[in-house]
């Protein structure tokens, strides 16, 4: 059973009738969007395969959705389109618990939707998921089908999933997607990239390969933030390939470290000791306490340093 508590526009009607001779749709009538009779909801069933019309801001969407990076930019140019052609493909939905539509697959859909100013989602009715893995894997093949799930989402999905407990270890996930142990952990990799490059690869689907995402991830690893960042912004000018990732981050590896010279003094206290590094130029001193034998005289050091520090440091 669903209840639709909102009665549909002119044009939300006039668009239901023009997909009316559609395969399997159900077209969703006035009575049954309307608001409710007096204490009780006009309610309708509909059968798995059915395609109806559902008010946006009706939708749940899935917390186990296998897409994690949307490109604004996408979402714009998908606006466009759906306002010009209409939306080709309907979503994926089921009724859950509560008896609301929550989607599987048409995220992007339904965000572009309303940047469009459009008020309803055309959705398949599937079989509801018996289980929060069965929804992901559902989600995720949904986007497989279509060619556009990338290693990034995947990584960011599958980080979200293992630190839920939805699949207990990468093994297990491994066996459910039936990939190898080695391209989960590859993949999994990408996770720990900053949110800023993620961002900056999410506007540039042309580097969304793992093989390029790899050599990204390697790079960041040796290199930092920073350089990773003008690194994406070079590749995108210059149409540089993984390969010359690789070089670039070798060319880093090989190249002689140069050590920080650092003065050091080591101060004996009947208590403890104390070590202190000053680097040259760098503007990092470390302090070091050894030995110190009691949490009472661990807790009164740690407010003295921090009374010295705010002291010292204060802009006042």
């Amino acid at each position: 059973m669903r209840s639709f508590k909102r009665r549909p526009s002119a044009e939300e009607v006039e668009q239901i009738a023009q997909v009316a001779n559609e395969e399997h749709l159900a077209i969703v009538p006035q009575q049954v969007l309307a608001p409710a009779q007096g204490d009780h909801e006009t309610e309708r069933a509909y059968s798995v395969g059915q395609i109806i019309f559902v008010p946006i801001r009706e939708l749940k969407a899935n917390q186990f959705n296998a897409r994690r990076v949307v490109s604004p930019a996408g979402l714009d140019d998908l606006a466009d389109t759906l306002k010009e052609r209409g939306q080709d493909t309907a979503a994926l939905g089921y009724f859950d618990e509560t008896n609301d539509i929550c989607l599987i697959d048409g995220h992007r859909r339904m965000q572009a939707s309303l940047i469009a100013g459009i008020d309803t989602l055309r959705v398949e009715i599937r079989p509801r998921p018996e289980t929060d893995q069965e929804l992901y894997l559902a989600s995720r093949q949904a986007n497989k089908d279509r060619e556009d799930q990338t290693p990034l989402d995947d990584a960011l999905a599958w980080k979200m999933l293992l630190d839920r407990k939805t699949f207990e270890s990468q093994a297990e996930l491994g066996r459910r997607l039936k990939i190898e142990p080695t391209m989960i952990s590859r993949t999994l990799g990408l996770a720990e990239l900053p949110k800023m490059l993620i961002g900056m690869l999410t506007e540039r689907p042309t580097l969304m390969s793992l093989r390029m995402l790899d050599a990204l991830k390697r790079y960041y690893d040796v290199a930092g933030e920073e350089a990773t960042e003008a690194l994406i912004l070079e590749i995108s000018s210059q149409d540089l390939s993984s390969r010359d990732v690789d070089a670039r981050r070798i060319s880093i590896q090989k190249a002689p470290v140069s050590r920080a010279r650092s003065a050091i003094s080591n101060i004996k206290y009947d208590k403890g000791n104390c070590i202190v590094k000053r680097f040259t130029g760098q503007g990092k001193p470390l302090i070091e306490v050894k030995n110190v034998s009691t949490e009472e005289d661990i807790d009164k050091l740690t407010e003295e340093v921090n009374k010295l520090f705010a002291k010292m440091l204060s802009k006042e």
